[in-house]
């Protein structure tokens, strides 16, 4: 048995408002899931998957943990991310493992 929320990082993708991308860009700590999220798949998200947001033919990643509940909605937390918005994807991997070694993050076998 895996402890929840364990499992493999996953890359997720999803839309935001151009507001909200601009906020994240410039260091929000979470990213805002909208009005409908996926909350089986968010709220279960292994710690240190990693996001993939778009919003007006932008893109950036951020390393984030399971949905959590705010006061304006639900949301990612964001544990991680790079100044270089030029940052890749494969960077975001490396760093995420680093990060789940380092905190103790990986599944816990029972």
């Amino acid at each position: 048995v895996v402890e929840w929320p364990g499992g493999e990082p996953r890359r997720i993708d999803f839309d935001v408002t151009p507001e909200e991308f601009r906020a994240v860009k410039k260091g929000r700590i979470s990213v805002p899931l909208g009005d409908n999220p996926d909350l089986a798949e968010l709220g279960g998200l292994p710690w240190c998957s990693i996001a993939t947001i778009h919003a007006g033919g932008e893109k950036l990643h951020r390393i984030v943990g399971p949905a959590i509940k705010q006061t304006t909605g639900g949301a990612l937390p964001v544990l991680s991310y790079f100044f270089d918005q030029g940052t890749g994807l494969s960077e975001y991997k490396r760093e995420a493992e680093k990060l789940r070694k380092a905190w103790g993050l990986g599944p816990v076998e029972t």
